[in-house]
C-alpha cells in the first residue's frame, strides 16, 4: 500500500484574455471581457495608435507630455463617454481611458459611490416620512410604502 498522494488530473491553467488595442495585444481581465458592448473600441481614435501611448510611466517630465498627447486624442474621439465608462466599470487601474488619468477615474468612482450613498439615504428617508407610527396614523404596508416612493 502507498502513502503517497494521489496525483490529480490535470487542470488547464486559464491564459489570459486579450483584446487588439493600437498596434497591439493587451491583456484584459474577466471582468472587462464580460463588458456588453465592446463595439466602441472600433470607433476608437486609438484603435490605430500605439497602446503604449495611454499608458505613460511616471507623472513627471516626459511622462506629463505623453499623458497630454493620450488626453488630446481621447477628447476628439466619439468613443471617448463608452471608453470611460468601460475603464470605471471594469476598474481600469492603469492608462489614460476616455481623456482621464488613473487619478481622475478614482475620483469618478468615489463621486459615483458618493451620490448613490445620498440617493439611498434619501430614498430611505423619503420611506420612513411615509411609513407613520401606529400611535399617529394607520400603517403603510411595503408594496404601499414602495408605491409612494415611485410617485
Amino acid at each position: 500500500t502507498s502513502f503517497a498522494p494521489a496525483m490529480a488530473a490535470a487542470t488547464p491553467i486559464p491564459q489570459p484574455l486579450t483584446v487588439s488595442v493600437g498596434l497591439s495585444p493587451v491583456p484584459v481581465s474577466i471582468r472587462a471581457a464580460m463588458w456588453d458592448d465592446l463595439a466602441w473600441r472600433e470607433k476608437a481614435a486609438c484603435h490605430d495608435i500605439d497602446t503604449n501611448t495611454f499608458f505613460p510611466v511616471g507623472l513627471t517630465g516626459s511622462s506629463i507630455e505623453q499623458t497630454n498627447r493620450a488626453k488630446t486624442i481621447c477628447r476628439s474621439c466619439p468613443a471617448q463617454p463608452a471608453c470611460l465608462e468601460f475603464a470605471l466599470r471594469t476598474n481600469q487601474d492603469h492608462g489614460i481611458w476616455g481623456a482621464h488619468t488613473e487619478e481622475e477615474r478614482r475620483a469618478l468612482r468615489r463621486a459615483r459611490r458618493a451620490a448613490a450613498r445620498r440617493a439611498l439615504a434619501a430614498e430611505r428617508a423619503a420611506a420612513e416620512r411615509l411609513v407613520l407610527p401606529p400611535a399617529q396614523g394607520p400603517r403603510l404596508d411595503e408594496q404601499q410604502s414602495h408605491e409612494a416612493i415611485a410617485v
